[in-house]
């Protein structure tokens, strides 16, 4: 019998499929939906459509990210350069929306959507912070 072989994962890679929890891709899609408004959507068929997107952006992430730069969003120890940070964001986005077919938003609201979300990770990454951390601030307007 032939071995199978995932050409999208590394000999050894993380299996997992989700970075985040479902308490983050609640709150993280409650704070979008504060900031984001998707046209001639109630507020909670809207809220439901963004839980949707966070949880296919987070399927999607360890497909774009580095786990080791992912992890760090659990460490405050953890700190990357602003170059480092800046490239990740840059990549990123263009790739999560390669890879997640959005044909109910505009373009411009799902690069919207997406770069709110890498932004967030990313920057907590970077920063000294946990990302339940950052999801707090932002959520509290810090």
């Amino acid at each position: 019998m032939p071995i199978e072989i995932d050409p999208t994962r590394a000999e050894g890679e993380d299996k997992r499929v989700f970075f985040l929890s479902t308490e983050q891709h609640d709150n993280i899609a409650a704070w979008l939906n504060k900031k984001i408004d998707i046209p001639f959507l109630p507020d909670g068929k809207e809220l439901k459509i963004l839980r949707k997107i966070v949880i296919a952006v987070d399927r999607n992430l360890m497909k774009v990210i580095p786990s080791e730069y992912l992890d760090g969003a659990h460490d405050k120890t953890f700190e990357l350069e602003d170059a480092v940070a800046d490239a990740l964001k840059e990549y990123a986005v263009p790739a999560l929306l390669e890879a997640i077919p959005l044909p109910f938003l505009r373009r411009t609201l799902q690069r919207k959507v997406v770069n709110k979300l890498v932004d967030l990770l990313v920057d907590a990454i970077a920063e000294k912070t946990t990302l339940d951390e950052k999801i707090e601030a932002v959520i509290n307007g810090v």
